[in-house]
């Protein structure tokens, strides 16, 4: 068995660590290699997105009529292969609007993986979802991908293998939304966003 020991080298140079610049470049090949997981970009990766349940879904699910949440189905990684989505930008730590909450509808979101037919609530701000949703629903896509609610959060090669794709998750998107968190109170405001 081989037991590697760290040595405090941050008083050294990268020449005084690895001798010469191809030495260096080998040793960060061999980080890349250990740290991180290779996908190809030429094939889609296999993605999840919400979609909104409606009709026979909600009476499987035994959804009373008086039940007025939002609800949402995760899909299966390949469940929409293909389908035109709505990718989704947004600051985790988006500030709540100080629009009326009880403007923004709650939402339960079932995840197909999930035999059992539970619901959780979303990861993401209700606002989020709500101007989500509707620009998707505008521009007629019935999927939308959002990172926090899309990848599993608990799965740490699920996130690296979506953080090596973000940017063509975002190009294959038929639309991407960018959901503001704050006001824009007036036309110089505005047009700065253009």
């Amino acid at each position: 068995s081989h037991t590697a020991t760290m040595k405090r080298d941050t008083h050294l140079t990268f020449g005084e660590i690895h001798g010469d610049e191809q030495t260096l470049k080998s040793s960060m090949q061999d980080i890349e290699e250990l740290a991180l997981t290779k996908m190809s970009t030429r094939q889609r990766m296999p993605l999840r997105f919400l979609t909104p349940l409606e009709g026979d879904w909600l009476k499987y699910l035994k959804v009373s009529p008086e039940d007025d949440n939002v609800h949402l189905l995760l899909t299966e990684p390949m469940e929409a292969a293909g389908e035109a989505y709505v990718s989704v930008s947004y600051t985790w730590q988006h500030l709540e609007p100080t629009v009326d909450q009880r403007l923004v509808p709650s939402y339960l979101i079932y995840d197909a993986a999930w035999p059992d037919g539970s619901a959780r609530a979303p990861r993401c701000p209700g606002i989020v979802l709500q101007r989500a949703l509707r620009f998707a629903q505008r521009e007629k896509c019935p999927y939308i991908w959002i990172d926090q609610e899309c990848i599993d959060q608990d799965d740490a090669l699920d996130i690296e293998n979506h953080l090596q794709v973000m940017h063509w998750i975002y190009a294959w998107s038929k639309h991407t939304a960018a959901v503001l968190s704050f006001h824009i109170k007036d036309q110089q405001e505005l047009d700065f966003l253009k």
